[in-house]
């Protein structure tokens, strides 16, 4: 597993942002949360569901496959297929400082 590091200036001064053009660490998710903010972009791209977590609590989340463990949202080279990208994401930290 990769190590992670907080951010400093010093660390991470010559280093840069760049959205993943990898995806395949998603390939085996079934289901993905989403967040209230993404909702707009997220059902005009793929089908969504609620998640009984518990008696009284329901998640929403997006549907990337049918089956457990495998993910129809990213392609056989790590693409990602939808055209909304998780909000969970995109963000992802700075693995080996």
């Amino acid at each position: 597993m990769n190590k992670l590091f907080p951010l400093s200036a010093e660390r991470h001064a010559h280093k840069l942002w760049q959205r993943t053009q990898n995806w395949s660490f998603l390939s085996q998710r079934s289901l993905l949360p989403v967040v209230i903010l993404e909702l707009p972009s997220a059902c005009a791209a793929m089908p969504l569901a609620f998640v009984k977590q518990d008696p009284d609590r329901f998640h929403l989340v997006a549907v990337l496959g049918t089956a457990q463990d495998r993910s129809l949202a990213v392609g056989p080279m790590g693409q990602w297929r939808p055209a909304h990208y998780p909000a969970m994401f995109p963000h992802i930290p700075c693995p080996d400082g």
